[in-house]
């Protein structure tokens, strides 16, 4: 019996033995596959962004395009935790460290704002900055939607903002009218187009998904208030095009 024992006891040293080699062997095959970022980095569809110091942001001064954004992220979260307002007088940008402030000026007209960086992007190639709503305004880039700029960081540390409440449109207005909301966009393309000939510019064509298929809002805006709103609806009324507000 001592003698079986002994051969059991040996067995169970050798096999526990081999399982705690063996698991010895996954923990560092583990380890071997986990990539560390790098401090300051991130990464968006597959590429990685390194963001600047405070002391590499000074100094900054580039030329490049800029875009605005709007509705699709109306009341959103940034990349800092604010919310996203598009009257706000903020700005994207791929690598200023968040809290920067700087200056955008329109290449094309001469237009100058001063705007706080609160979010990232645009991943856009040629693109340098995304503004709001509210600063393209003032960029006289809201037509177009890009426009050749030049961003220069202005003085001073970054701020550090607690997140903010989800914005609201001026008091008594709507912020957008929907015209439409086409699985093809052919058939935005083509509402764009009439809505234009009805001197209706301000159109924007917002990706978004209807009942599990990609589609694309017609936007009408954003309006300045109830009264143009329903100017705006009288119009559309006349030419046989239905319209509700934006968000609703």
């Amino acid at each position: 019996m001592d003698d079986v024992r002994a051969r059991l006891g040996a067995i169970t040293a050798r096999h526990t033995l081999e399982l705690v080699v063996l698991a010895t062997l996954v923990v560092f095959a583990g380890c071997s596959t986990q990539r560390t970022r790098a401090p300051g980095t991130y990464e968006v569809d597959g590429k990685t962004y390194q963001v600047m110091t405070p002391a590499q942001a000074q100094g900054y001064d580039q030329t490049g395009d800029a875009s605005w954004y709007g509705p699709g992220f109306h009341g959103k979260t940034t990349s800092s935790g604010a919310i996203y307002d598009m009257y706000g007088m903020t700005a994207a940008s791929k690598t200023l460290p968040l809290g920067s402030r700087v200056s955008v000026t329109n290449l094309e007209n001469g237009k100058s704002v001063v705007l706080e960086v609160n979010d990232r992007g645009p991943f856009v190639p040629g693109r340098i900055i995304d503004v709001s709503y509210s600063a393209a305004r003032t960029l006289g880039m809201v037509g177009p939607g890009t426009a050749p700029v030049r961003v220069k960081v202005l003085g001073g540390q970054p701020q550090t903002r607690a997140p903010t409440m989800p914005p609201v449109a001026p008091s008594g207005s709507y912020q957008f009218l929907q015209a439409g909301v086409f699985t093809h966009p052919e058939g935005a393309a083509k509402l764009r187009d009439q809505l234009h000939r009805l001197g209706i510019t301000q159109v924007q064509l917002l990706a978004t998904n209807f009942n599990g298929t990609d589609a694309s809002r017609v936007l009408i805006g954003p309006i300045a208030d109830a009264a143009q709103a329903e100017q705006l609806r009288d119009t559309l009324a006349r030419a046989g095009i239905g319209s509700i507000p934006y968000p609703r």
